[in-house]
């Protein structure tokens, strides 16, 4: 946004109406995707109440306290400090968690990633000849713990596979701030005690060899950087640089990985609009003869690379 950021004048109580028109021109202006829908979350977060409320009550009056709230909360906005940040939380897969500085803030796109996680779990369980049997999880960098927390919280509601399942899932990341926001988010949900978490260069502390390894990594080129959304500037740089080709951390990853998968397990990566090609042969040079495929995401761009140390399995269908 160019110039200084308009305000609205405060004196009194003000019609929620009012605040919500105003507010919506300003992030217009300010250059928001969503600015009416980001109005209404920002006041919504001061009454401390649903969204749908306030379409419900147009009449109401909204108290000069709240207001000066929101138009503190407005401002930030308009700066183009992301709506999550400021709200203090992000919804991936259904479930909410806390968000701030330390972390990238999760993306609708990686949920395809725990998708595919879910139905391998889910194949390897019902193939297996063995007794019933739980599965250990590499979640490497794991952020806020999105992915790690709701692979956690779905299998052991049994929620997209046959059984409940008590997995021990290994949430690694080389930032401590970031475990500390992860270690928040599996208390929120209930499933610290399937969590471990280690600071970890990738796959350097993982202590034993595991099942299934997911990860998203930085995949964006160095030089795109610039040109992305401005309110990529506010998040963790390091979770988001994938060095000159965008392929820095996954090729290291990839490198390690060999002796730290389990027979017949599997990789699934998320990664980047034209990458899965590079990938895919990064992915046979650690793993020759391995199965490789990549799956698209809602926007049809190839986003998670499935690597099976095995045969790929059958009920595995593209989003063609």
């Amino acid at each position: 946004m160019r110039g200084q950021i308009r305000r609205i004048p405060v004196q009194g109580n003000l019609p929620l109406t009012r605040l919500l028109r105003e507010a919506t021109t300003i992030l217009t202006q300010a250059g928001c995707d969503t600015p009416r829908l980001d109005a209404e979350l920002l006041l919504a977060e001061v009454l401390g109440c649903e969204r749908g409320w306030l379409l419900a009550h147009p009449e109401a009056q909204v108290e000069e306290a709240q207001t000066e709230r929101f138009c503190s909360l407005v401002e930030r906005r308009a700066k183009r400090e992301p709506l999550p940040y400021i709200l203090g939380r992000a919804e991936f897969y259904g479930l909410t968690f806390k968000v701030d500085r330390r972390v990238l803030i999760p993306r609708p796109e990686t949920e395809l990633l725990v998708e595919k996680a879910l139905e391998w779990i889910s194949n390897r369980d019902a193939a297996s000849s063995a007794p019933a049997r739980d599965f250990t999880i590499a979640d490497v960098g794991t952020g806020s713990g999105a992915i790690a927390v709701t692979l956690a919280v779905l299998l052991s509601k049994g929620a997209g596979t046959a059984r409940a399942i008590s997995p021990l899932i290994y949430a690694l990341d080389s930032s401590s701030e970031a475990l500390s926001v992860a270690q928040e988010n599996a208390r929120l949900h209930g499933v610290e005690g399937h969590i471990a978490f280690l600071q970890s260069h990738l796959l350097g502390a993982l202590p034993e060899p595991v099942d299934l390894i997911v990860a998203n990594l930085p995949y964006v080129p160095s030089r795109k950087l610039g040109s992305l959304m401005p309110e990529v500037a506010w998040e963790p740089q390091e979770a988001l640089d994938g060095g000159p080709d965008g392929l820095e951390k996954i090729r290291a990853l990839l490198h390690q990985a060999p002796s730290r998968l389990a027979e017949g397990g599997a990789i699934l990566l998320e990664i980047g609009p034209g990458q899965a090609e590079k990938v895919k042969s990064l992915a046979l040079e650690s793993f020759p003869g391995a199965q490789v495929k990549a799956f698209r995401d809602y926007r049809g761009i190839e986003r998670v690379m499935c690597i099976f140390w095995d045969k790929i399995p059958p009920s595995y269908v593209d989003h063609d």
